[in-house]
């Protein structure tokens, strides 16, 4: 081998780790071992944060809802045919998609109850312009926090529907893997 030959080898291996690298630094796994959604409720003041081992990148849906029961009928859409049956639907509070960091700080969280039943309101009014008719029956008297690692990462570590994601409060849900954790109080409407 001549000299020139091996100085080219070299060249050669240096170019393919450089391409390469962004590509296999995407390879490997994401563990989450510990993903505590912590909380107190004072009043209509949530306050949130998240413990966690997952990178601060992470992304992460933090959501507050509360259920409410509607009486439904069908008969709208099968004429001659009453049809009744109870829903459960949700009504958010909140809801925002950003990352673990921006949650491992506490955050407060305002609950408005009277916005609450505008949105639930303007939620049973959308679902009867589908021609659905719902008689808003009540609200349940717990709120639920929420938070879940979803399945749509950005970062390349996690993998396609995070198949590189591992660990004892990583859940499979088909072939995504997430966490999701949630927490309830009690916190009647007024």
């Amino acid at each position: 081998m001549l000299m020139g030959e091996g100085w080219l080898m070299k060249m050669a291996w240096a170019a393919a780790a450089l391409i390469l690298s962004p590509i296999l630094a995407g390879c490997g796994r994401v563990t989450c071992d510990r993903f505590n959604l912590q909380a107190s409720l004072a009043g209509n003041e949530l306050t949130v944060s998240l413990d966690t081992d997952l990178p601060d990148y992470t992304g992460v849906i933090v959501g507050v809802r509360r259920l409410r029961q509607e009486l439904g009928d069908l008969s709208a859409r099968e004429p001659g045919r009453q049809v009744g049956y109870m829903s459960t639907r949700p009504t958010d509070y909140f809801r925002e998609s950003s990352t673990v960091g921006r949650w491992r700080m506490a955050r407060t969280i305002t609950l408005d109850h009277a916005q609450w039943e505008r949105d639930a309101q303007a939620a049973q009014r959308h679902s009867t312009g589908f021609g659905d008719r719902f008689q808003f029956t009540h609200a349940e008297s717990d709120i639920e926090l929420h938070a879940v690692v979803h399945a749509t990462q950005t970062n390349p570590k996690f993998g396609e529907n995070n198949r590189n994601f591992r660990g004892s409060d990583v859940e499979e849900c088909g072939s995504l893997r997430i966490v999701y954790k949630e927490l309830r109080f009690a916190c009647p409407l007024k």
